[in-house]
């Protein structure tokens, strides 16, 4: 008897039945096969701007799992560009379905610094691994510059020569 999964993977099942010679046999035609899912969903995330002076970050995400579907997607962030300590920044939660894009609101801390953003998805059963590389980043940079102006003493009717230094 074959079957065929939910992901498209063919199974051959085989029955045998015995009998003692005895008495006789019935062959049932029906048989029961569960396949376990091991593999996780994939997804990736990205944020349109690149610089931002708040602590509010959109990051657009999709995920896939053709054979459980995808149950949630967490965004985490790093200051570090080989992700290492991540923090987990927001998630969609609930949902249902193969394929899934949406908006996750990600809260990073109000230090200035390049965030380095991944997205890790679940399917209720198997998460996603970290990546190794950020889906993409963003530079948060709230610092205001700096300006200062120098003049000499001068006499009415003179020229002015004024020089102005902006520091970042």
């Amino acid at each position: 008897m074959l079957f065929r999964s939910d992901n498209g993977d063919l199974y051959r099942v085989v029955t045998t039945a015995t009998t003692d010679g005895a008495t006789a046999s019935t062959t049932s035609n029906s048989a029961t096969l569960t396949v376990t899912d091991t593999t996780p969903p994939v997804s990736s995330g990205s944020i349109t701007a690149t610089t931002t002076t708040g602590t509010s970050v959109s990051v657009d995400y999709t995920a896939t799992d053709a054979a459980n579907g995808v149950s949630s997607v967490t965004v985490y962030y790093s200051t570090a560009a080989n992700l290492s300590s991540p923090t987990s920044c927001g998630s969609a939660t609930g949902l249902s379905g193969s394929s899934v894009s949406g908006t996750i609101t990600c809260t990073i801390p109000a230090s200035d610094a390049t965030y380095y953003v991944f997205t890790r998805a679940s399917d209720g059963t198997n998460t996603e691994s970290a990546p190794s590389s950020a889906d993409d980043s963003i530079t948060r940079d709230a610092t205001r510059p700096t300006a200062s102006v120098a003049a000499t003493s001068v006499s009415a009717g003179s020229t002015v020569s004024v020089s102005i230094t902006l520091d970042r």
